[in-house]
């Protein structure tokens, strides 16, 4: 037996109630969980992961300014995103100024938004923001212009 994905929202007011029942795959159905974030501090920010295939999705969303950790990353910003699968990993730290992701970590002049993905050759950068930033990365400052990708060299 397959398990269908199946979506059921509730939602009540003073005088009424709604309710859906939704099913949504293309030519078959696929398994996948949704689950809540455990982010510390837990009044900080809110998130929900998504697994799906071999696919793992995680939105956290700040809701006070500080730093806000989950699983091996930290951020300060207002949202992150990650989206990990056996062959790439990519967090994108929206409008922040500080990552953290396991023992390498980056700031972020002016805040902004910038994609961090793990590549072969390294940690590829992208500004996904409409204004240029700089990247510290230790003593290094890499410089993205709007939409630019680096990969900064190592010395």
């Amino acid at each position: 037996e397959q398990l269908t994905p199946l979506v059921i929202a509730r939602r009540r007011g003073r005088r009424t109630t709604f309710r859906s029942v939704l099913q949504l795959y293309g030519r078959r159905p696929v398994s996948e969980t949704l689950s809540r974030a455990v982010v510390t501090p837990a009044p900080r920010a809110r998130g929900v992961v998504v697994e799906r295939k071999a696919a793992r999705y995680a939105l956290i969303s700040a809701l006070s300014p500080g730093p806000v950790e989950w699983e091996d990353i930290t951020f300060e910003g207002q949202a992150l995103f990650s989206h990990h699968t056996s062959r790439t990993h990519r967090v994108v730290l929206a409008m922040g100024s500080e990552l953290k992701w396991g023992d390498a970590s980056w700031t972020v002049s002016p805040a902004g938004s910038v994609e961090f993905a793990r590549t072969a050759r390294g940690v590829r950068l992208t500004n996904l923001g409409q204004t240029a930033v700089q990247v510290g990365e230790g003593d290094a400052r890499i410089p993205l212009g709007p939409g630019q990708k680096r990969i900064p060299t190592r010395a």
